[in-house]
């Protein structure tokens, strides 16, 4: 497998300047990625952190056994128990201040290039261990990875893979036994962070097996660590799916028919490191494929012919880097089944083999044709331009709005980013904007069994309940709710144009489909709850603002009304306790309390006295 070829260096660096290195890969890092302390929570981060009361108020133990903490999107269902104890500790630190946990994501991809450094200069010499390492560091097709928090698992989930890798090529590690269960310990820490590094046991079998330098004494040893952590996969793979089975989360697993699909795509990854721009959050508008698909044939037929041919080079960096690219690329192809066919988080730690690939490829050319030099000011320009790319896709990061519109460009995307967007600009009370991102015949007779039909229709209506014209709202509305597919979000907001055109018993009716379908969704009980109260019925109010906090810790508007119910139902020490929880939370109930005077003017003395100053 080697060849007596000395490589060309593309980017050497004698061994004087290696510790020049480190620095100079996380100055990259900083460069290309240290504009997202600026950005803001973006997209999933509000399901999996801002809103997800496992981090605000779960427990570590109960991270590791209930899978329900993990987010609270429904009906996704994930078991990253790590990653949400590192939220738990960031939320412990920073609070709800976005700049902390992206200091925390960029921490963590510093950590994982620098291992990348190690371990490839370990493996297959420092020639191309500098440029495979730098050029990860800043590649624009790590943003999302790197600027997303929610991505934060993938960055825990890469550490613990390569830290294990390096601890299993260490010969003082794995000659001892305290080393090898260490060795197995970080593997089950991957293990927890993500579902991803199930592709432990197969890479280190294939380390251990490979005729490099490095590893030429590992070869029945590392066979039986990489037989140990396999032992502990599968361990872990039972207990997922026994946690996961028992989960009350709404919703079934998803199918496994994104498999073809996943297959068929992985060209689009290598595409993406080779030509990184146009980058897109979004890839649910690619075309899904079954098993029985000639396209999916066609493009696995070529993906072997391209594998064959590289293996054919005989050139060790060509040869290692295509298969811990295609080891990488391989959780993300739904072999455990999930919710997208394609996300450019899957390509994430494959980045390092591409380049190594792309490098090898380089040295083989310059190696066989002295009239190839490197040409280290092309190289310097290279790095400039990725950095650039990612400073740029870091920004379209920087809130929801901006993600969403740059995404509903890509013709990758379906018109759910479209929907988002839309969403966003009526959240911000941007009306006018938002009817403007509408189609003119949002609203109109289309048939009700068509998804795009209910898509226009639900925007059109969320359009009129921001304008105050419940009355169009709710009949529009009446037209989703009777669709097949029509969504638990839609019978909330049907409820709500109800509830305020004061048809009660119409409004329960639909809030109790919500809940029928997800028993805590915390709008639906918010809603009962108001209506509760307006009934006069305070004990049934406190009940269920009680129960939407629990869900939604930092809504104003149920802790504001939690107040309340717990006054109305003679119990002023509970509404105290709740008023100074709510402050200590750091949920800002003042505005509401200084809205209605009229109400706290009667109130008794000593819950005045606990009103926050600025409601006085």
């Amino acid at each position: 497998m080697g060849s007596d070829r000395t490589p060309h260096s593309v980017a050497g660096c004698g061994a004087g300047q290696s510790r020049w290195q480190p620095l100079l890969v996380v100055a990259l890092v900083l460069l290309a990625f240290g504009r997202c302390l600026t950005n803001g929570f973006t997209y999933d981060d509000f399901g999996t952190l801002v809103d997800n009361p496992g981090v605000h108020a779960g427990s570590p133990w109960q991270a590791v056994v209930d899978p329900e903490t993990h987010t609270s999107i429904r009906p996704v269902r994930m078991y990253r128990p790590l990653r949400t104890m590192l939220f738990q500790a960031e939320h412990a630190v920073f609070g709800m201040h976005p700049a902390g946990f992206h200091l925390v994501s960029l921490v963590l991809h510093a950590l994982v290039a620098l291992q990348l450094l190690w371990l490839t200069r370990r493996l297959l010499g420092a020639s191309v261990a500098l440029p495979v390492a730098l050029v990860f560091a800043c590649h624009p097709l790590a943003s999302e990875v790197v600027v997303s928090i929610k991505a934060q698992d993938d960055l825990l989930a890469a550490n613990a893979m390569l830290w294990v890798c390096r601890r299993f090529v260490d010969g003082r590690v794995t000659g001892t036994v305290r080393g090898c269960l260490s060795v197995v310990g970080l593997a089950a820490l991957a293990l927890l962070s993500k579902e991803s590094a199930v592709i432990l046991p197969v890479l280190l079998a294939t380390i251990g097996w490979a005729r490099l330098p490095a590893v030429t004494t590992l070869r029945t040893r590392g066979l039986v660590l990489a037989g140990a952590v396999a032992f502990l996969t599968a361990a872990y793979l039972f207990v997922r799916h026994e946690l996961l089975a028992a989960a009350t989360v709404d919703g079934s697993a998803p199918a496994a028919h994104l498999l073809p699909t996943s297959l068929a795509h992985l060209p689009l990854y290598w595409l993406r490191v080779v030509w990184p721009f146009s980058l897109s959050a979004d890839y649910s508008g690619v075309h899904v494929l079954g098993f029985g698909s000639g396209v999916l044939w066609i493009s696995v037929l070529t993906q072997a012919a391209a594998a064959a041919l590289l293996w054919r080079t005989r050139w060790p960096v060509v040869r290692a880097g295509g298969v811990f690219a295609c080891l990488a690329l391989a959780p993300g192809c739904n072999l455990l089944p999930g919710y997208v066919a394609v996300a450019e988080r899957f390509a994430y730690l494959s980045i390092a083999g591409c380049v190594a690939v792309l490098f090898g490829l380089h040295q083989m050319v310059a190696a066989r044709w002295q009239g190839v030099r490197s040409r280290r000011p092309l190289f310097i320009a290279l790095l400039g331009v990725l950095c650039a790319g990612s400073f740029v896709r870091t920004g379209d990061w920087r809130d929801n709005e901006t993600l969403f519109g740059a995404t509903a460009a890509s013709p990758w995307s379906s018109s759910i980013m479209q929907r988002f967007l839309v969403n966003e600009l009526l959240r911000q009370g941007r009306t006018e904007e938002a009817a403007a991102q509408l189609p003119a015949d949002a609203g109109a007779a289309l048939s009700p069994d068509s998804a795009r039909a209910r898509r226009e229709r639900s925007q059109a209506a969320l359009l009129a309940m921001q304008r105050g014209q419940w009355r169009q709202a709710a009949d529009v509305l009446a037209l989703v709710v009777a669709s097949p597919q029509a969504l638990t979000g839609d019978w909330l907001n049907y409820g709500t144009a109800l509830t305020n055109l004061g048809d009660r018993r119409a409004a329960e009716t639909a809030f109790a489909r919500v809940l029928a379908a997800e028993p805590e969704h915390a709008g639906a009980l918010r809603m009962l709850g108001r209506l509760a109260f307006e009934g006069g019925d305070f004990a049934s109010a406190t009940d269920r603002f009680t129960r939407a906090v629990a869900r939604e810790p930092g809504n104003a508007n149920a802790r504001y009304f939690l107040v309340l119910s717990r006054w109305r139902n003679d119990d002023v020490d509970g509404a105290i306790t709740e008023l100074r929880r709510a402050v200590a939370d750091g949920v800002d109930v003042a505005p509401l309390i200084a809205a209605d005077p009229a109400t706290w003017a009667n109130a008794p003395e000593a819950l005045r006295a606990a009103l926050p100053l600025r409601s006085r």
